[in-house]
């Protein structure tokens, strides 16, 4: 049986797993900056094995500096998900950190019936999302809409993280994604969710406010 790379990671001591990790990473070819946002990821997530499927488009980092330079909004999908980030990195980046179901009108009293009006939220504010940071992780469908709305002229975001759950033919979405011409932050595969968008975001901003941990 051969052992996953996350397998491997947990079962050794911590010079073993930081060499382990600098190793993968220079396999992958990931520059200085992705480097530290993958290192800060897997700090946050526990996941050692998204070393093998986070994908950053070429120059996403740069765009993502560039758009907090100006003071970008930057979108999450639940008040659960905005609650999640790290308020005082998004501060220093001097963002604005909005939700859309908030922002929509639709907030819901439990995380799964506010997550079922994302894609409602999504609608009602598309024209809003020029040159912002959209982070989405709820579905699929969410992620597809949003593309649609990019496509027929309806918004240009700047970036998007987007990282929903993808099982069978639902992880296309995220080749698309790929295929697009949004600088973008993905994860092959099935692995996915508002949890995870909100770790990635977590993980840029440290990366962009120079507030980057070590791993443990």
């Amino acid at each position: 049986m051969i052992n996953t790379f996350q397998e491997i990671f947990r079962s050794k001591n911590q010079s073993d797993r930081l060499g382990q990790l600098e190793s993968r990473l220079a396999e992958r070819g990931f520059d200085t900056r992705e480097s530290a946002v993958v290192r800060q990821l897997i700090l946050e997530t526990g996941d050692a094995a998204l070393v093998d499927h986070i994908y950053f488009s070429p120059g996403v980092l740069t765009s993502i500096s560039k758009r907090l330079d100006c003071g970008c909004r930057i979108y999450t999908e639940t008040l659960t998900s905005t609650l999640n980030v790290d308020y005082p990195i998004c501060k220093k980046t001097g963002a604005t950190l909005l939700c859309l179901t908030t922002e929509a009108g639709l907030r819901s009293e439990t995380r799964s019936a506010e997550i079922q009006k994302v894609p409602e939220a999504l609608h009602k504010l598309r024209f809003r999302f020029d040159h912002s940071i959209m982070t989405i992780g709820s579905s699929a469908a969410v992620l597809r809409d949003l593309l649609r709305a990019i496509q027929s002229g309806s918004c240009r975001p700047a970036v998007i993280i987007g990282v929903p759950v993808s099982l069978g033919e639902e992880a296309k979405i995220k080749d698309q994604l790929i295929d697009s011409d949004i600088p973008c932050i993905t994860v092959r595969g099935s692995r996915g969710g508002i949890d995870l968008s909100v770790s990635i975001l977590n993980a840029v901003l440290a990366e962009a406010a120079g507030e980057n941990g070590m791993l443990l």
